[in-house]
């Protein structure tokens, strides 16, 4: 199902729009992580605390939890519901409309703040996802664009949240910014209809069987993505170099696919960056190239997924989220010297 808003999306400028969309997920996930150190910063004041006193036994631990479970464990039913609706627009903007509530109450309710933010994350990504996808089925360049400034955000959000106490007005500041754009994105460009992907050629059972084995590489690269960062903790230029080379592998991986060809890219990406994030991995540089690698695979394996699922961006898109979720969880509960 097709809106009229969504459909006056401007193909023609895909990687524009893809570009614009990534600045605002940058803003979204700096708010959220942000909203997170600040209350973990609050919580450590004597009497701040009274804030939660209807809920005295919920811990910071908790929340950070409450938070990822909801920001990337809701996308795919999120994303179904904005499917059957065809409202993927409107999806994103009903996000970021949660996450300014969530950053005017973070002070006082923190609880609910928490709640609010996952929400909207999890929003947000299905919404501006799918309509990056839906302008650009075949390629996997725009959908790198847009999703690897959220390594760059997570990491100024981090900063923020902790070196600036009037961060929550330039937050809300930006997320209007963004719903402004996002608004005025609607009635921009052209009114052809989004491209459908080309067809996947094998039997649907088989595709199937694909998409569970893209998904299962995504889990293992969530898992390395955190042992990577877990062995310089505490190291600011390696971890900063590290969210850098992230995006970067992203943002570029998509194009290097389009141009080469999405499996040998792949192929020589995974190949490179293995023993660099293994044998070399205490190596901070090694580190930071290997990570550059890794996530090069990132957009090609979004993509492969939406083609497998083709009626469905909003769905497909949350699927490779919840495998993100999925790979984080060994992390959080296996003992430190794992």
């Amino acid at each position: 199902m097709t809106t009229q808003s969504d459909a006056a999306l401007p193909t023609r400028h895909v990687f524009g729009v893809a570009a614009v969309l990534g600045l605002i997920h940058a803003v979204v996930d700096a708010s959220c992580v942000a909203l997170l150190i600040q209350e973990s910063s609050l919580r450590s004041v004597p009497g701040a605390g009274e804030a939660l006193l209807w809920l005295p036994g919920v811990s910071i631990w908790e929340l950070y939890v409450l938070y990822n479970a909801l920001a990337f464990g809701t996308q795919f039913s999120i994303g179904a519901v904005a499917d059957r609706w065809g409202a993927y627009r409107l999806t994103a903007l009903v996000a970021l409309a949660l996450l300014a509530g969530a950053v005017a109450i973070g002070s006082t309710v923190p609880l609910a703040a928490v709640v609010l933010a996952g929400l909207g994350n999890a929003a947000f990504h299905v919404g501006a996802g799918a309509v990056v996808l839906r302008l650009s089925p075949n390629r996997a360049g725009p959908s790198g664009v847009f999703v690897a400034p959220g390594a760059i955000g997570l990491a100024i959000g981090a900063w923020c949240g902790l070196s600036l106490a009037c961060w929550p007005w330039i937050s809300l500041g930006l997320l209007a910014a963004g719903a402004g754009v996002l608004w005025r994105m609607g009635d921009a460009g052209s009114s052809r209809v989004h491209q459908r992907p080309r067809p996947v050629s094998i039997g649907s059972r088989l595709a199937m069987v694909c998409v569970l084995a893209l998904l299962l590489s995504i889990v293992i690269r969530s898992a390395g993505g955190l042992l990577v960062g877990a062995a310089h903790q505490g190291e600011i230029r390696v971890l900063w170099g590290l969210a850098i080379a992230a995006f970067a592998g992203k943002a570029i991986g998509g194009m290097v696919s389009d141009g080469l060809g999405w499996i040998k890219t792949s192929i020589f990406a995974l190949l490179f960056s293995a023993p660099l994030l293994s044998l070399l991995v205490q190596d901070g540089s090694a580190a930071v190239a290997g990570m550059l690698l890794f996530q090069m695979t990132m957009p090609v394996t979004l993509l492969a997924v939406y083609r497998a699922l083709p009626d469905e961006p909003g769905l497909a898109f949350g699927l490779t989220t919840l495998a993100l979720l999925l790979g984080a969880v060994p992390i959080f509960v296996l003992p430190t010297q794992w």
